[in-house]
Parts: structure tokens; sequence; C-alpha cells
């Protein structure tokens, strides 16, 4: 076959890769020249799995066994300079059997294939079987986590790889104080989420570790962005000072599910870098005592997520949200989402605190650099009355309601308001337009 310039092979492939993983698998037996550039495409993620079940939620070749990777890898060694993106999943970890085969050696040995990884993902499963409990939490052995950080670690000092893009642990707990340390100077950007360390973690051992730990982490560079969700001992952990270091160039930072106001100290350790801030609380009352001691001067775009501010028949715009804005002054973007309300919200159009949102208003007009004001609410069908089944009606009678209750910021042009479908915005939004005033 005649030769084609690498632009236009990248080209024809990519636009079937946006079809079908299937025709992309076929061209790859069509000519020798598109085999390079499929197997790029088709193999950028690995995953390792325990379980037998159909992968329904991770592109990419999966094997079921540590064991399995390294034989592909083995056998054709340049397949591993495409793989970019691992995630290994620990599923169904009463199995003994699994737990050991995913801890061998040969899981080390697949890692060391993986010089040019750009983002990880290590996932636990919740446990099932007999000798579980209902109420136990999701678990994977840190055992796995220490020995990839540990070579990805080793290969940053040989500098055979880049630092890596993102990492991301789901319900990983036992972490030792050393391992969280780690995995704070691993990565530019960190999830948490169902994350926590051990209570208990005081060996002379760990202490040592910890030594040589804090002897990398002064040449290596502290995440950027941060994410932290339902990890309550995590946050209380990571609110210490010997921690606020590890925090001095954080630009985005997103906590969720926080339970007092100490995980706040997590935003003023990283205040004069902050860029972006999303916070919620899992008990949204607090908000009306927090107290923000320092100034955000970067911070030009900020998600809280108040819950169920409903007091006396009213929804309630809480002060400290609105003190919240003398301290960003630089704020360019505002949401404020609540939740839904079951027997409240869904049965009609909610009725606002006059002297609440009318003092939000003021301060949002007044404020210097601000051009958005989010007011989200987070519906559920399952709540609508009858009359309010159609949900972009309801956003529309709501909108109408609230540039009744905010005329200032409604006239500025800054007020919108935003309908989502969990804690976490949704791309589902109707703005404020004279459409929907007319």
């Amino acid at each position: 076959m005649f030769h084609l310039p690498a632009e236009l092979i990248d080209s024809i492939v990519d636009n079937i890769a946006k079809e079908d993983t299937a025709a992309l698998k076929a061209l790859c037996l069509v000519a020798s020249v598109f085999l390079i550039a499929c197997q790029r495409r088709l193999l950028t993620n690995l995953s390792i799995t325990s379980s037998k079940r159909p992968n329904t939620w991770e592109a990419g070749p999966r094997w079921h066994s540590s064991s399995d990777a390294l034989a592909h890898l083995t056998r054709s060694p340049h397949l591993a300079a495409y793989i970019t993106h691992l995630t290994v999943l620990i599923d169904h970890v009463d199995n003994e059997e699994i737990a050991l085969a995913m801890r061998d050696t040969t899981v080390a040995s697949v890692f060391r294939c993986l010089s040019a990884l750009q983002t990880a993902r290590i996932r636990g499963s919740t446990a099932i079987g007999a000798k579980f409990q209902v109420d136990s939490k999701p678990r994977i052995h840190s055992g796995i986590i220490q020995t990839f950080l540990d070579i990805y670690r080793d290969f940053s000092r040989q500098q055979l790889t880049r630092r890596l893009k993102a990492l991301s642990l789901f319900d990983v707990y036992g972490l030792s104080v050393e391992l969280v340390r780690k995995t704070l100077i691993s990565a530019d950007s960190l999830n948490y989420v169902r994350a926590g360390p051990v209570l208990d973690s005081d060996s002379k051992s760990e202490h040592e570790d910890d030594n040589n730990d804090n002897n990398d982490s002064s040449h290596s560079a502290p995440p950027t962005s941060l994410t932290i969700s339902s990890s309550l001992i995590l946050l209380d952990r990571l609110c210490h000072s010997e921690f606020a270091h590890h925090f001095s160039f954080l630009r985005h930072l997103t906590l969720e599910n926080m339970a007092t106001e100490d995980h706040l100290k997590l935003c003023f350790f990283a205040a004069h870098t902050l860029e972006t801030l999303r916070l919620s609380f899992n008990r949204p009352f607090r908000w009306d005592t927090l107290a923000f001691p320092v100034d955000f001067p970067r911070l030009h775009q900020v998600n809280l997520y108040l819950g169920m501010p409903f007091v006396a028949g009213e929804e309630h715009v809480l002060s400290s949200s609105i003190a919240f804005l003398s301290h960003a002054t630089a704020l360019a973007e505002l949401t404020l989402q609540f939740s839904a309300y079951p027997g409240l919200r869904m049965i009609s159009q909610p009725l606002f605190n006059s002297v609440s949102f009318a003092a939000l208003d003021s301060v949002l007009v007044a404020h210097p650099t601000l051009t958005v004001f989010r007011y989200a609410v987070e519906l559920d069908h399952r709540y609508l009355t009858p009359h309010w089944q159609d949900e972009a009606a309801y956003i529309g009678t709501l909108s109408v309601n609230m540039r009744q209750t905010m005329p200032r910021a409604a006239e500025k042009g800054i007020l919108q308001v935003e309908q989502v479908t969990s804690g976490i915005s949704a791309p589902y939004m109707l703005s404020m337009s004279n459409a929907l005033v007319n």
C-alpha cells in the first residue's frame, strides 16, 4: 500500500474513533500503516480488576488479573507507551484469593511498565459476604497504593516520567499518614472519595518513613487541584497545620459533605492562591455560624451548596454566605445551591424571606467584579405535583419569582436560575431572560 502522510492517517483514525471502537479494531487489520495510530487510541486506558462482570465504566483493555496484564505487556512491550490512564479496581474483597492476587509482585511489574502514565484511579468496592456486616466500609489494600506511589516516585527521581496529572482514590480506608503525604506530592490533581487514614499510625517505622517522605516533598510541587468527598477522617487529618505547606499552591478546591467548621481550614491554607471553590456541608444550618478570617484575593468562581435553609415556611439566604462576598473581591461567578424540598418546595413555589434576599441583592449589585449570580435548585420529579410535572415550566415560574425577589440583581443582568440534578451542578440551566419575564 502506498504511504500516507502521518497527519492524514491520524485524521482518518480520529474520525473513525469517534464513531465506533469496533471499527477502530477492524481498521488495525486493513493495513499495517494504520496499526500504530489505532493502537495508540485503543490502548489509552488500562483497567485491571478482580471482577468478572462486564466492563461498563471504563474504555480500553480490561484484564482480570495483574498477571494477565503483565503477560500482554511483556509479549508486546511497545503497548505500554500508549497507556496514559490506569484504573485498578478491587471488587468482592471478601475473596481472600483475589485480594492476594492483586497484591502479588506482578502488580508492581505492571506499574513499572507504565512510564507514560498521566492519570491513575485506584478503587475499592463495598465488602460483600457473610463475614462482613452491612455497615462495613468499602476498602482496598493500601499496599497496592504504596507500591504504585513508590514506583512513580522512583520514575520521577530518574526523570523517566513526568509527574502524574491526576490521582483518584475511591473507597479506600486504612491509609497511613505516610501514605497520605505521598499522595499529596504525587499528582497535580488529587481526588479522594470515601477515603480515610488509619486512626493510630504512630509506629516508629512509620515516623522514619515520614522523615524520608518529607525530604522528598521539599523537592516536589504540591497539588494545584484537590477534591475531597465524604471523607471526614481524612479532612480531620489534613486540617492540621503540619499539612498546610501541601496546599500552598492550590488553585481549585472542592470539599463535599463537610461536618465541622474546622474543615474550612483547608480553604484558609490556600486562601491566597485559590481560584475556584466548591463547598458543601452535610448539616446546612452550620453555614450561619461560619466565619471567614482571611481574604481570597484570586478567587473568581464559588459554588456554595446550602442544602435546606428553610425556616418557618420561608427560604433564607444564610448571613455567612452574604458575608463571604466581602472576602472575595475578585469574584466573578457565585452559585448558591439549594436542595429539593419534598413536601415543601415541590408542592408549590417556595416563599422567599424578604429580609435575607434583599440583603443579598444589595451586596451582589455593589460587588465590584461579580458578573454572574446563580440560584441553583435541585429538582426531583418524584416530588413534583401534577401541576409541576414540567420541570422547565417550574424553573421558568421560579425565575419570574426570583426576579421579583431580587430586582436589582435582575436589572443588572447578573441573575440566573439553574436546575441541578444532585449536590454537584449539572449542565441543565435556564437563565433569567426577558422571555421568561414576559
